[in-house]
């Protein structure tokens, strides 16, 4: 099992290397979010959070080898592997533009780390379930994304109401969602990912949309709290 980690951790690498260093079918991952603007998105910057990601998830790589984490990885299972395979061929999805097929693999590559998550619960907090924690919470906030872009593609009329309204109501939506996984998960990592993505929000519309960056600001110091009240139940 461990030897298919690796394979399949570094299948998932390569593939979201190569969409941009090539990129894979002329456009990069960021070009192709631009073709479907929407108020949603949080800023640029925000998305640095995949190095982040990739690091931790290469730091549980190695300690996967190590004998004493051999019932974690036992726990996790075939899921790893699952999530990764999922991962790169969303990016396949992505840069061939088959939106649909790539929500419906960004729900898989969920689902997935939910499983991981709540098979981690009962392990101490450390550097693995920062890992998974952290890659979660960004997927929950990816997922709902993922799926607005769809819905700018379709051109899809939002029932009549403003597209800032909707951004309000994908927020209240995304905290609502991240916050039941969160405690289903007792993993209080998840939520330092949602703040950062909402914090990215509140950045790329404070300028033009005031009150989306209010809400998004709202919702952020909401999983603050809860972030911080679940570390402490936690770590006592």
């Amino acid at each position: 099992m461990k030897l298919i980690n690796l394979v399949f951790f570094l299948f998932m690498v390569v593939m979201n290397y190569l969409a941009n260093a090539i990129p894979i079918n002329g456009k990069t991952t960021g070009a192709l979010s631009a073709q479907y603007p929407n108020l949603f998105v949080p800023a640029g910057i925000t998305f640095s959070i995949w190095g982040i990601i990739y690091l931790l998830l290469a730091v549980f790589i190695i300690l996967q080898f190590k004998e004493q984490n051999k019932q974690m990885v036992a726990a996790i299972g075939w899921a790893f592997a699952i999530s990764s395979l999922l991962n790169g061929l969303w990016i396949l999805a992505w840069h061939y533009e088959k939106l649909p097929l790539s929500l419906l693999i960004m729900a898989g590559l969920l689902i997935a780390l939910i499983y991981i998550n709540i098979q981690l619960r009962d392990y101490p907090l450390g550097l693995t379930r920062a890992a998974f924690g952290i890659y979660l919470g960004w997927i929950c906030i990816a997922t709902i994304a993922n799926a607005t872009a769809l819905l700018v593609a379709w051109k899809w009329g939002g029932f009549g109401l403003p597209d800032a309204t909707w951004a309000i109501i994908m927020i209240a939506a995304g905290l609502t969602i991240t916050v039941l996984t969160l405690y289903r998960s007792e993993n209080p990592f998840l939520g330092l990912a949602v703040i950062w993505a909402f914090a990215g929000i509140v950045i790329n519309r404070q300028a033009d949309f005031p009150a989306i960056a209010a809400a998004a600001f709202t919702a952020a110091v909401f999983m603050l709290f809860v972030t911080i009240h679940l570390f402490y139940k936690k770590l006592t």
